[in-house]
């Protein structure tokens, strides 16, 4: 689940992360079906304008898990960096 972790943290904060879109993190919780299928992303508060690449993209860095994590509910929260904070 780590590697999952990574993978979606690294995705989201480098394609869409040019401006952090004035929240301090973003939660998927990603479902995976018996077969190890994608079946439900739920997510916290995203801007509109990016919510269908964005949950496209977290379903393709998802999908190569699926094996490992047949049958589970994996949470995965991005935080961003404040620009003031060092």
């Amino acid at each position: 689940m780590k590697v999952l972790i990574r993978d979606v943290g690294d995705m989201v904060l480098g394609e869409f992360c040019d401006e952090p879109w004035g929240v301090p993190h973003v939660k998927f919780q990603i479902s995976f079906d018996r077969k190890g299928r994608v079946e439900e992303i739920t997510h916290t508060e995203i801007p509109p304008e990016h919510l269908e690449a964005l949950l496209e993209r977290v379903r393709e860095v998802a999908k190569p898990h699926g094996k490992r994590l047949r049958g589970m509910l994996c949470t995965v929260i991005v935080g961003f960096r404040s620009p003031s904070r060092n």
